[in-house]
């Protein structure tokens, strides 16, 4: 089978523009050094809080994942991330570490159900322009 790999989203006014289509949900969390929980309990309730969220809110907007570049292991991060996206049946944008922070971040990372990849660093100067 095969998959087709994210889109690369590195100019900003493209980022921009593709992020303003979705609600973001960003889950950010430690990856398996540092979490030993079953991952398929923490996503069960996130998932729960999530849609009571969204009912709560009525948000209109289809929602996109936002998800750091941790590889797959069977507890943290990117294993949690992956059963939230199936089970909300949303996109995925993968973030990245720039080389220069961790050049070992981006290789490995799990890019099972993304769409759409950026670089940390393009992520902080969007936000930027929100902080106010």
């Amino acid at each position: 089978m095969r998959v087709t790999p994210p889109q690369l989203v590195h100019n900003l006014s493209v980022l921009r523009a593709t992020l303003t289509q979705f609600h973001p949900l960003v889950i950010e969390g430690p990856g398996v050094a540092r979490d030993s929980r079953a991952a398929a309990v923490v996503a069960n309730r996130i998932v729960t809080n999530v849609k009571g969220h969204l009912e709560l809110r009525k948000i209109k907007k289809e929602i996109i994942l936002v998800t750091q570049g941790d590889p797959l292991e069977e507890t943290g991060i990117s294993a949690i991330t992956r059963i939230v996206a199936d089970e909300l049946k949303v996109k995925k944008i993968l973030v990245c570490l720039d080389d220069y922070i961790f050049a070992e971040h981006s290789p490995n990372a799990d890019r099972y159900g993304v769409t759409y990849e950026t670089k940390y660093s393009q992520l902080v100067e969007i936000l930027k322009e929100h902080d106010d």
